[in-house]
C-alpha cells in the first residue's frame, strides 16, 4: 500500500512538472508570436510614414505637368500603342534625378525637374513606365515588401529585395526591346537616363508602393 502510495505521488509530481512545462512553453511562444506581431506593426508603421513623407514631398514641391505639350504628346503615343484611355498625372519633382512610378491607390509617374528628355527620351520613359503598371509591378513590389517587414531581422531580404527590382526590370526591358526598331534607341535612353542619375544623384526617395 505504501509503495502504491509513492508511486502515485511520483504520477502526481510527474504530471505537475509536465503541466508547468507546458504552460511555460505556451507562455514562452505566446510572448515570442506577440513580439514578432510588435515589430510586424512597428514596421509597417516606418513603412507607411515613408510613404506619407513621399507623399507629401510630391504634393508640396512636385508640379503637375500632366497637361504639357511635350507629355500629353508622347503619352497620347503610349496610349495609342498600348489601346488604353486611361492616363496617369506626370509630375516633376526637384529631389529626383530619374523617372519612377509611385503609389498603388493613386498611381503617378515622376520626373526629375531638371531633365533635357528628348520626344523620344519621353516616348520611352512613358512607355517604361506604363509597362510597369500594367504588369502591376507596385503590388509585386508591396506584397514583397510586406515579406521583409515579416523578416526584418534577416539580412538575407536586401539580396532578395535587390534581385526582385532586377528582375521587374528586365522583364520590361525584354518588353520594349522585343521590335528591333525600338531595341537601339531605348537603350540609348535607358544609358542618358543612367548617366544624368549618376551624375545628379538626387535620389532621396526610393519607389515607395503604399496607398
Amino acid at each position: 500500500s505504501s509503495r502504491r502510495q509513492q508511486a502515485t505521488g511520483v504520477r502526481r509530481e510527474d504530471s505537475t512538472y509536465d503541466l508547468a512545462c507546458v504552460r511555460i512553453d505556451i507562455i514562452l511562444q505566446g510572448s515570442n508570436l506577440l513580439f514578432r506581431l510588435l515589430q510586424f506593426l512597428f514596421q509597417l508603421i516606418l513603412y507607411w510614414r515613408q510613404y506619407r513623407q513621399i507623399d507629401r514631398i510630391v504634393v508640396q514641391t512636385g508640379k503637375n505637368v500632366s497637361y504639357h505639350p511635350n507629355y500629353m504628346k508622347a503619352f497620347q503615343s503610349i496610349q495609342i500603342s498600348y489601346g488604353i484611355s486611361q492616363q496617369l498625372p506626370v509630375y516633376e519633382i526637384p529631389m529626383l534625378s530619374s523617372p519612377m512610378l509611385f503609389s498603388i491607390r493613386n498611381p503617378r509617374i515622376l520626373l526629375p525637374a531638371e531633365n533635357n528628355y528628348s520626344d523620344d527620351d519621353l516616348h520611352f520613359i512613358f512607355r517604361h513606365e506604363m509597362t510597369h503598371f500594367l504588369h502591376h509591378d507596385l503590388l509585386y513590389k508591396f506584397f514583397f515588401q510586406l515579406l521583409f517587414i515579416v523578416y526584418w531581422w534577416n539580412p538575407l531580404k536586401y539580396i532578395l529585395k535587390r534581385q526582385v527590382n532586377n528582375l521587374l526590370e528586365i522583364n520590361v526591358d525584354s518588353s520594349l526591346t522585343q521590335n528591333f526598331e525600338d531595341a537601339i534607341p531605348y537603350m540609348e535612353c535607358l544609358i542618358k537616363i543612367k548617366k544624368q542619375h549618376a551624375v545628379s544623384n538626387k535620389n532621396y526617395f526610393d519607389s515607395c508602393t503604399l496607398s
